[in-house]
């Protein structure tokens, strides 16, 4: 009951709130508002005798379309766009309804002129609305324009940032739409612009850059051949302060140069004499090919240029030309190799002037030099090498010849590139190298220094050591400056590093119980830098397991030779056996380290010679058998 008596009061408030206005069509409810932009928030007041309560249960549909709203809400926001039949159900008398009119919330398109004297000249182009309201922002009166209104002009008391807001409203429509609001700048005299750049395209086109202010209007100008002619090439207006460009097309390039000025128009004062920017020219640039030199010469108006920047493969290459020089030669060219030229014009005020690009192949008759160090890489059967020769030339193929034994040259194959791969290299075979070249001048360099690779051998001696012996390598211009020894296991890991200096022969004496394969690499090293290294051939030493053992022994508890214990190294798999003079088996272990004490069965054995025999598998897998015989002797 208290429930019921508090939404009464409620209704109450709503239905005299005063604030409806907009009367249904069968009077028994009205609202507040009827149209409007989105979102557009519409309340109801039910008319008396009308009753819409607990008591009087009534339904509302917002949208027309027949979904009904059963929770007595008298508030409803529109979101969409769009004209919508609200419907209120009452029980006992039936339904009533209203149209509501949703508009798109699109604020309205305008443009501003900034003039001098602090005046703007203004143009609404939007036509969604019934009238327009103007806001200066200024403290003046806001002005109403009714749709199809051209615009007018304002006159500002002080100059800098203004404002103008302009938006729309319809005739028996709530006025809250969004203003479309402009920040603009206003000037006693609006300021000089400036052409920051000029780009020729390509035989017709020219673009030129320049910096404007905002809401100004400009008049772009051209004179060809000079200054004295300027015509009206097109207008520039910017609604925002930023650099802009425009195209200039329908020109000869190739045979003329063009001047540009841009001038500020007042279109408050349209009979006002115009302020002009800098100006900033054109220039025709030719290009010709001599003999190794290339010949750059221009035509453009001098007066008010700094310098010029001529560019070279779209790079600086000569600064700070003077102004009055109007042609260079370049004399650092490669044959058969093309250049692209552009010439720069520097004006003081930082304004440049870009040519349009001329590009050619330069041409030279000098033969290339010959390659003067060659890097030879012994990789299993092959050799790879590489080279270094001078970079003034451009090799279009190289051709590698090798003889074999002290035999003629004969070529091995072309490349390219300055590195070649022979797959047919043999260690056992002397075998050397030489190029030659022919650049892209189609010039043949003469044959180049002899590169022959090194050749590593390698001995094991009785003692376990190893002797390595290399040749000399053959292929840079200074000579080696060291041999560096390599040894790695076979898995690849560096177990030693020997410093042979200029000699060609070592002894790796190095003691290694642990690795069974040793494998050894020679490498050079120049004595000029940036050569990389020179590689031999990659040598295996395998070490077998060398089984030793003594010939007696004394197990008499004295703690000094108790056992006969043999010694490999390199072992996988072991088995000892012992046999006594009648070749019975009285002992067999597969410990390495155990050895035999001289028992059988827990009772020593008397003095004597017994035989043994050893089994072994190393590491790689191979199996080895020693056999011999040892004396048990019972020294007290």
């Amino acid at each position: 009951m208290a429930r019921l008596r508090l939404f009464t009061i409620a209704l109450l408030l709503v239905a005299t709130g005063g604030h409806a206005q907009y009367m249904s069509e069968g009077g028994r409810f009205q609202v507040d508002v009827q149209s409007g932009c989105a979102p557009l928030t519409v309340n109801i007041t039910i008319n008396a005798p009308s009753a819409c309560d607990a008591g009087n249960p009534c339904d509302m549909d917002w949208d027309g379309d027949n979904n009904y709203d059963e929770n007595l809400v008298f508030t409803h926001t529109y979101t969409t766009p769009g004209s919508y039949y609200l419907t209120v159900l009452f029980q006992s008398t039936g339904q009533d309804r209203i149209l509501i009119e949703v508009i798109d919330d699109t604020p309205p398109d305008f443009k501003i002129y900034t003039c001098s004297g602090n005046e703007v000249m203004y143009e609404i182009t939007d036509a969604s609305y019934d009238e327009y309201v103007v806001d200066f922002n200024d403290g003046s009166p806001a002005l109403i324009l009714p749709a199809g209104s051209s615009g007018g002009n304002h006159t500002y008391a002080l100059p800098g940032a203004q404002t103008i807001t302009v938006r729309g409203r319809n005739a028996g429509a709530i006025d809250n739409c969004t203003a479309n609001a402009q920040p603009f700048t206003t000037f006693p005299t609006i300021p000089t612009p400036l052409i920051n750049s000029l780009v020729v395209l390509d035989d017709n086109q020219i673009q030129i850059d320049f910096t404007t202010r905002q809401y100004v209007q400009y008049k772009l100008e051209m004179s060809m051949n000079g200054v004295t002619n300027f015509q009206h090439e097109e207008d520039v207006y910017n609604t925002t302060m930023a650099t802009s460009s425009t195209v200039i097309s329908g020109l000869d390039t190739e045979s003329n140069y063009y001047c540009f000025r841009l001038g500020v128009f007042d279109p408050c004062n349209p009979a006002s004499p115009m302020q002009y920017s800098n100006v900033i020219c054109s220039a025709t640039l030719s290009l010709e090919l001599l003999d190794n030199m290339n010949r750059l010469q221009w035509t453009t108006h001098t007066t008010g240029i700094n310098n010029y920047t001529l560019e070279r493969n779209f790079a600086p290459y000569i600064s700070a030309i003077p102004g009055s020089q109007t042609s260079v030669n370049d004399n650092d060219v490669q044959c058969k190799t093309e250049y692209s030229y552009q010439l720069i014009s520097n004006y003081p005020n930082g304004s440049t002037s870009y040519s349009l690009t001329r590009t050619g192949t330069a041409v030279s008759m000098t033969p290339p030099t010959p390659v003067q160090n060659i890097t030879a890489v012994v990789n299993g059967n092959s050799v790879e090498l590489s080279w270094t020769q001078d970079p003034a030339f451009d090799p279009i193929e190289y051709v590698i010849s090798k003889n074999i034994d002290d035999s003629d040259f004969t070529e091995a194959g072309r490349s390219a590139v300055s590195g070649f791969t022979d797959p047919e290299f043999s260690p056992e075979r002397p075998t050397c190298y030489q190029i030659i070249y022919t650049d892209l001048c189609d010039n043949t360099s003469p044959p180049s220094i002899i590169a022959c690779p090194i050749v590593l051998t390698a001995e094991q001696l009785d003692d376990g050591s190893v002797l390595l012996n290399w040749t000399p390598y053959e292929g840079w211009a200074l000579g080696v400056q060291e041999y560096v020894v390599e040894k790695y296991t076979d898995d690849g890991f560096l177990l030693n590093t020997f410093d042979a200096g200029v000699n060609l022969t070592i002894t790796d004496n190095t003691e290694d119980d642990i690795h069974q394969v040793h494998v050894y690499v020679v490498r050079a090293i120049a004595k000029e830098g940036g050569l990389g290294e020179a590689i031999s051939n990659v040598v295996v030493i395998t070490r077998d397991p060398r089984i030793t053992y003594p010939t007696a022994f004394t197990p008499n508890g004295d703690g000094k030779n108790d056992h006969f214990t043999v010694f490999t190294k390199f072992v996988n798999g072991f088995q000892m056996s012992i046999f006594n003079r009648w070749g019975e088996l009285i002992y067999v272990t597969d410990d390495i380290n155990q050895g035999w004490d001289g028992t059988f069965n827990g009772k020593l054995m008397p003095e004597g010679t017994y035989a043994f025999r050893v089994d072994v598998v190393d590491y790689l897998g191979r199996s080895f058998v020693e056999m011999g015989s040892v004396m048990l002797l019972r020294r007290r």
